[in-house]
């Protein structure tokens, strides 16, 4: 495979061409790039390889078990209706409409189309979606991510935006001040991410980042899988621990003004084909958006209604006991949830 840097986005991202998708060994190779760089993008020619990218998906990402498989194991649809609360199966309901089917169990669609039913086929429908992380609200959330081009995705763009720069270039003193903050973070901001939200993707959203913290507490600075050292930053922070909302907003408003609202950190990767290309990346300090050729809603839905990406996230191979946390504190509830997550497996490897 032919690997070029990507421009301007510092000391990250790379770019693949001529991608060998039938060949095993070079997922293994794409793995490594990929914890590197942060962000790679890899270009297609047209062709539809999902088949076997899926097929190869074990090379470049583990998943892990749901909440829901942790806590009910395997159990029908049936079954967990009479389980789980109203709420909770309701979650449950939306949430495995978004799965492209048994033939590829943990893909699931990023798009605005509608069932038959006119029940949404994927998340993130057909409105704006404004700079992210995945599953921010959680001590669990996955450090990769991947978005596989299914249909219609020229016209649009996935951007990223790199914090690890911009950590490096700060003096040694606000690193220090950076590293001990505890972001407070609210839930109810998530419109400022996800304007004009459909009431399927608030209700998953609920779920997936623990909305019924009113002020849910996570550590701002965070090393990738690969150490680098940067911020998890989101517009669902609204100050930090122990300091005064007067000066939180001094560095909140820093860091928009020089992270999200500056290009110097940022590399927009619009979509070249309509099918078969691949994005993987970083979803610890990089953040993500999505753009569109044009900002007008009425335009961007009937085209968000069209277009159709295949996602999963989850761990990277060899490196599933990842702790990124620096305090001490919040290292102690990642590393339950790795130990619970790899307790289940080895349960579920075990002969019946």
């Amino acid at each position: 495979m032919k690997v070029s840097k990507m421009p301007g986005f510092g000391s990250f991202g790379a770019i693949v061409e001529d991608f060998e998708w039938d060949q095993p060994e070079a997922y293994d190779e794409l793995r490594e790039l990929s914890i590197k760089q942060l962000v790679v993008s890899i270009k297609g020619d047209g062709t539809d390889n999902f088949d076997l990218l899926a097929k190869n998906d074990k090379k470049l990402v583990t998943r892990q078990p749901s909440k829901i498989m942790l806590r009910y194991g395997r159990k029908t649809h049936e079954e967990l209706r009479e389980l789980m609360s109203p709420e909770e199966f309701e979650f449950y309901d939306a949430n495995r409409r978004l799965y492209i089917g048994q033939q590829y169990p943990v893909w699931h669609r990023v798009t605005g189309k509608l069932s038959e039913d006119k029940k949404a086929m994927g998340i993130f429908g057909d409105t704006e979606l404004l700079w992210h992380s995945n599953n921010f609200l959680s001590y669990d959330w996955s450090p990769l991510v991947m978005l596989y081009g299914k249909q219609g995705m020229v016209g649009s763009s996935t951007s990223f935006l790199q914090t690890v720069d911009w950590y490096e270039k700060q003096t040694e003193s606000f690193k220090s001040e950076l590293n001990e903050l505890v972001s407070i973070c609210d839930f109810n901001r998530f419109n400022m991410i996800v304007p004009n939200a459909r009431d399927v993707d608030m209700t998953i959203l609920r779920t997936t980042n623990n909305a019924a913290l009113e002020n849910f507490r996570k550590p701002l600075v965070i090393d990738s899988v690969a150490g680098y050292r940067g911020i998890n930053f989101s517009y669902l922070i609204k100050g930090f621990e122990g300091m005064s909302q007067v000066d939180s907003d001094k560095i909140i408003n820093k860091i928009k003004t020089e992270l999200l609202d500056s290009p110097e950190y940022q590399y927009d990767s619009w979509w070249s084909n309509d099918t078969g290309d691949l994005l993987m990346f970083d979803n610890i300090v990089c953040l993500h958006m999505r753009k569109t050729s044009t900002d007008n809603l009425d335009e961007i839905r009937p085209f968000l209604q069209n277009r159709v990406g295949h996602r999963i996230s989850g761990e990277y191979p060899g490196h599933e006991d990842w702790n990124g946390f620096i305090l001490p504190e919040f290292r102690e509830h990642r590393q339950k949830h790795v130990e619970i997550v790899q307790n289940h497996l080895a349960q579920l490897d075990k002969p019946q």
